[in-house]
């Protein structure tokens, strides 16, 4: 199993810092899980990202902010050869 967190603080997101036109990006906090299983040459994951679902924006241009991406979940299969 594997989980790890990560933070990132508050940052200008662009070269002005202009608090008025809000052009500061917000901290936030991201948690991500994965546990895999091995069988000979196949290996089973289940995986998911951004668990808590906490919504962000990840840039800001021109004014235009770029949401983070969403809570993702899944699973892989790999054979190795």
């Amino acid at each position: 199993p594997r989980v790890n967190f990560g933070h990132i603080g508050q940052q200008w997101a662009t070269l002005f810092q202009n608090v008025g036109r809000g052009d500061s990006i917000v901290e936030r906090n991201i948690l991500n899980a994965q546990i895999a299983y091995n069988h000979g040459t196949w290996t089973l994951t289940a995986y998911g990202t951004n668990l808590t679902n906490q919504h962000y924006p990840a840039a800001l241009n021109s004014g235009l902010y770029f949401a983070g991406a969403p809570r993702q979940y899944g699973v892989k299969l790999l054979k190795t050869f």
